[in-house]
């Protein structure tokens, strides 16, 4: 199967990747990893190095200091999910347990 996408939808591309072997398996451990997730990270993360060195010339190893700068950016999107959206799930699976509401001092 051959694709053809502009450099902005391969850098988005690998940016939601990212995010979503992040936000998949941050929290399982390794024996638990759901390994599919970070397989297509890795693919995609690849692929845009190898597309930097062999489309724009760049050397391996700048190519994937550009590419880590780029997650960089995704690294903020996570930043701000982990402060804001974590905290209002933990809470409201604590509401939907009602803990402490159900028992009795007897």
């Amino acid at each position: 199967m051959k694709i053809e996408i502009k450099e902005e939808q391969l850098q988005a591309f690998l940016q939601t990747a990212y995010i979503g072997k992040y936000v998949v398996n941050d929290v399982r451990s390794i024996n638990d990893e759901q390994k599919e997730f970070k397989d297509i990270f890795c693919s995609v993360y690849d692929l845009y190095v190898n597309y930097l060195t062999a489309e724009k010339n760049i050397k391996k190893d700048d190519a994937v200091r550009r590419t880590d700068r780029l997650l960089s950016v995704a690294d903020k999107y996570l930043d701000f999910y982990v402060k804001s959206m974590l905290p209002s799930a933990l809470a409201a699976k604590i509401a939907e347990k009602k803990y402490g509401t159900e028992n009795s001092d007897e």
